[in-house]
């Protein structure tokens, strides 16, 4: 689970502001780090290494600043429970059903950020 493109410049800067806005610069400290010539580095490297479930509470937060708001629900299939994830872009729902919630949150994640970029090249 990876953004990419213009998708992954966005979020690193955003990322990088969400660190001097947490209280006393603590929220994510995990991946930012102090550097000698520009003060504040996102470390990449270490983010990816971190659950895809932790990995996605960050993206989540970080697609809601840009509009984009992704949902996982449970949906029962004709008796079989299946994991629903959509969006609601301006009025726009996209919706698919899946087999597990790692499944669904990898999907929306990849949907997500094919949108945003989109978005960001026009």
């Amino acid at each position: 689970m990876e953004l990419t493109g213009k998708a992954k410049e966005r979020f690193e800067k955003w990322i990088v502001e969400q660190q001097s806005k947490s209280a006393k610069g603590k929220m994510f400290e995990f991946w930012i780090h102090p550097d000698e010539d520009t003060g504040v580095v996102y470390n990449q490297r270490r983010f990816t290494s971190y659950p895809d479930s932790m990995k996605f509470s960050v993206y989540v937060d970080f697609l809601d600043s840009e509009g984009i708001y992704i949902e996982i629900e449970t949906h029962k299939d004709y008796g079989m429970k299946k994991m629903h994830w959509a969006w609601n872009i301006e009025q726009d729902y996209y919706g698919v059903l899946f087999n597990t919630r790692h499944e669904a949150r990898t999907k929306a994640i990849e949907k997500a950020n094919e949108f945003l970029n989109q978005k960001l090249e026009q």
